[in-house]
């Protein structure tokens, strides 16, 4: 394998190498954007490659004070050959010229296999706490209306991500409107409609339910990933479900939000929407076999 700088040449490879090899990076380590922050501070990206075919990857930072390694990266086909370990100490030759004396890195704590790996190369577990501040003003996927971050129609496909996302939404309820069989039914009535928010890595990081039943339109689950709020995601979402709305000739839309939830109706009231508050909304359970259910709403 022969380690060399990054070349531009090299931007679609690498971002894919990442994709397929760092799966679960959060959403702002987006790659075209982690690419174009790094080339803006130094050139200390690597590649590996064999046969003209990009393999492997290694990032270094160092800020005069201590340096870092990120997006340490191999192909599955090319892994256990020891690239890794090529990767890494071509890093750690690089920044030990730069006169750097010590070399951090973060690992999950559950990654066993990776705390080993680095372990076998000379590094060691410290007793400090990892701490991280993720700043508004960061690079591409944080900023509004990013082609980072697209919004396409929300496919079944979608719905294990969906999940994980609503249950970490404080003031979303889930019930049994909200398993796999009953989103799926609500996508083939209404197809188009909903929508969801995804970066480039795949991660779904907002989405919207939308439909209607010929008179009037209805959204459930506006939700959007705590970390990239207040961007323009949402309002995009809901853009989007208004789009599908119009061109069904559907004149106005309904949304059912909690009582208590202080932050979403603060949402809903500054974006347009009022409470037409002389009428109330009453449910009642429709069981399997057509009658009337007893179970309070």
């Amino acid at each position: 394998m022969h380690i060399r700088p990054y070349e531009e040449s090299d931007r679609q490879q690498l971002i894919d190498l990442w994709r397929k090899a760092l799966p679960d990076d959060s959403p702002h380590n987006d790659p075209p954007g982690v690419i174009d922050a790094k080339l803006k501070v130094d050139r200390l990206l690597f590649v590996g490659e064999e046969t003209g075919e990009i393999v492997g990857s290694v990032m270094a930072g160092y800020d005069g004070h201590r340096g870092w390694l990120y997006s340490v990266a191999i192909d599955q086909d090319a892994r256990r050959k020891g690239l890794g370990s090529s990767l890494v100490q071509h890093a750690v030759a690089e920044l030990r010229s730069l006169g750097c004396v010590k070399i951090n890195l973060q690992v999950r704590s559950s990654n066993s296999a990776v705390v080993a790996f680095y372990e076998s190369l000379g590094f060691k577990i410290e007793d400090r706490i990892s701490m991280g501040l993720l700043l508004p003003s960061n690079h591409a996927p944080a900023e509004p209306g990013s082609d980072s971050i697209d919004i396409r129609a929300f496919v079944i496909e979608d719905y294990p991500l969906a999940l994980s996302l609503w249950s970490s939404i404080e003031g979303l309820g889930l019930n049994e409107s909200d398993t796999p069989e009953a989103v799926s039914a609500f996508l083939s009535r209404n197809p188009g409609f909903s929508a969801v928010a995804v970066t480039g890595t795949g991660a779904v990081i907002g989405t919207i339910l939308c439909g209607h039943n010929g008179r009037a339109g209805s959204i459930q689950h506006l939700a959007v990933a705590e970390a990239l709020r207040n961007r323009g995601v949402a309002k995009r979402l809901i853009n989007y479900a208004f789009e599908r709305l119009a061109e069904a000739n559907i004149p106005r839309c309904n949304i059912f939000v909690y009582n208590d939830n202080d932050e979403g109706n603060s949402f809903w009231l500054k974006n347009g929407w009022s409470d037409p508050s002389t009428w109330r909304v009453l449910q009642k359970h429709v069981e399997k076999d057509g009658q009337e259910s007893s179970k309070n709403a």
